[in-house]
């Protein structure tokens, strides 16, 4: 069987079966300001339940993306240059 006809075939039933859907059911109701109201966490400290703050500002004078050769060496360079 050829690669092709292989997947168009599996992608066919696979779609017949509502497997490739795009949007799922399972997925959290969002109210209008992009929050989970439904989303309850547990405090530990306090024992309280609410929304966990996930909002940190944070200031950086260079941001590496990436652990490969380029990065390593961009990372080494202004560390060396006195940047944080």
């Amino acid at each position: 069987m050829k690669r092709r006809t292989f997947f168009k075939s599996t992608a066919g039933t696979l779609g017949a079966f509502g497997m490739l859907s795009r949007e799922s059911g399972a997925a959290a109701p969002v109210n209008e300001r992009g929050e989970r109201p439904a989303d309850q966490w547990l405090y530990l400290g306090d024992g309280q339940k609410r929304l966990p703050k996930r909002s940190k500002k944070v200031e950086y004078d260079v941001a590496v993306i990436g652990a490969g050769m380029a990065g390593i060496s961009a990372a080494v360079a202004a560390a060396r240059n006195g940047a944080k």
